[in-house]
Formats: C-alpha cells, sequence, structure tokens
C-alpha cells in the first residue's frame, strides 16, 4: 500500500533461569520460562508458564550445583551467539504525559526507513515495564516508558535514550552503538586469540538521554515499573493507547 512506513522484525524474548556464572540450567528449565508474546490483542495480555513444573528434581540440584540462580532474558544469549547488540524498544507504563510519547515512538519514530534498516543489525526486541520482572528492569535499565536501550553483545549496557526521540537522534545513536559493539567484539576476539595480555577497559556506559514526554522514574496510578515477575512484549502503541 503506498504511504505505508516500514516496520522493524521484533524478536521474541524469554524470561529464563540462569546459574550465577551465566550457564543456563538443565533441561528442566524449560518449565520455569516464560515467554514474552511477539503480539498483544485486546486490552489485556497474559503471560502464562510454558507446560511443566518448576523446582523439580533434576532443577534444584542443578541450582545447587551452580549456586546462586536469577532470571536472565535468553535474547542476551542470543546475543553472545551473535555478536550482534540488542536493542529494546520499553513501553507499557505509557500514561499521563508518556502517553503521547509512546504513541509518536511506535507508530512514527520506530518506523522510519532508515531506523528499520539499522534495526536489522540488532537483536531488535519490545518489552513491557509493566510485566517485566523487577530485577531485570534494574539490571538492563528497562523501565522508563518511552524508551530505548542498547546492550551490547556481552549482556552490557551502552546507552539509554529516555523519552520521545527524533528519528535524527535515534539513527545517531544506533550508529554509534553499532560501532562501539563492533570495536568491543574486536577486542574480545583478540583477548581470545591472545590470553593472558591485559585488556583495556570499555568506555563506560553512555549516560542516559532524556526525550520528551518521558515517564517519570515513580509509576503513574494503576501502572508498574518493572515490578511484575513476568516479561512483557510488544505493541508500545496497544500499551500506549
Amino acid at each position: 500500500m503506498p504511504g505505508t512506513l516500514p516496520k522493524i522484525s521484533w524478536e521474541e524474548t524469554r524470561v529464563v533461569k540462569i546459574a550465577a556464572s551465566g550457564v543456563g540450567l538443565a533441561k528442566d528449565s524449560k518449565a520455569t520460562e516464560e515467554k514474552i508474546p511477539e503480539k498483544t490483542r485486546g486490552d489485556k495480555t497474559t503471560v502464562k508458564p510454558a507446560p511443566g513444573k518448576s523446582g523439580s528434581k533434576s532443577g534444584s540440584k542443578s541450582a545447587g550445583e551452580s549456586g546462586k540462580v536469577e532470571l536472565d532474558l535468553d535474547v542476551i544469549e542470543r546475543a553472545r551467539s551473535s555478536g550482534k547488540p540488542i536493542m529494546f524498544y520499553v513501553h507499557g507504563n505509557c500514561t499521563g504525559p508518556a502517553d503521547e510519547a509512546c504513541k509518536t515512538m511506535v507508530n512514527l519514530v520506530l518506523r522510519q526507513k532508515p531506523i528499520v534498516t539499522l534495526a536489522t543489525n540488532f537483536h531488535a526486541v519490545e518489552i513491557d515495564a509493566s510485566k517485566l520482572d523487577a530485577s531485570l528492569g534494574e539490571r538492563y535499565k528497562l523501565k522508563v516508558s518511552p524508551s530505548v536501550v542498547f546492550v551490547d553483545y556481552q549482556g552490557k549496557v551502552l546507552t539509554v535514550l529516555r523519552g520521545k526521540q527524533s528519528p535524527k537522534q535515534l539513527t545517531a545513536s544506533m550508529q554509534s552503538v553499532l560501532a562501539e559493539n563492533a570495536r568491543r567484539l574486536e577486542k574480545g576476539s583478540k583477548a581470545a586469540a591472545e590470553p593472558g595480555k591485559p585488556e583495556k577497559p570499555d568506555k563506560p556506559e553512555t549516560p542516559d538521554k532524556s526525550g520528551e514526554g518521558q515517564a517519570k522514574s515513580r509509576p503513574p496510578p494503576g501502572a508498574s515499573s518493572g515490578g511484575a515477575s513476568s516479561g512483557g512484549g510488544p505493541s508500545g502503541a496497544a500499551q500506549g493507547k
């Protein structure tokens, strides 16, 4: 259809249990995975655990052998395997002054051709902050709606863009993140090829860049800032309206 804006191909992600070492649990860990749906239909999205029972004997054994168990998003492991950075679009608490900003981001800014094209170089994931476990929201800065959070291939936060961004601002940030991730990937490859050689520290995380219409850190009445136990996903327009 003429005039139709392109769309980013958003990936699905799951909340999974991992050992503190970053290694996934045994086979029965699938029983405790929670899927973040790719599409949201209707006014509510119910996220249910995959079939099975959590805390089985074999799972308990794995947790005991590995020590502390924590939650993570499986897209982090995909990034480690592919070498691609992650681009999170955070929504879900789009009420009050953030409502218009969320609608503009999902219906206009994130559908500009240069941004959609650049997004193919990322693992692009939509996150509903109101349904995400608080520990994950804190670790990956997935709390403010709307915001775009960039994470490198190792799972380290690079840049946080809060509030409504202009296409120009977002494009520049995406290009900068791709360059920094490539630098870190090359550095990691050299370190693996030359074990024992001291490494230079990575650049610090870019300070939060606030745009217009961002939600305040304190969630508005009736909204949660990543306090639920499950991950949420998509469409920012549906959640923001």
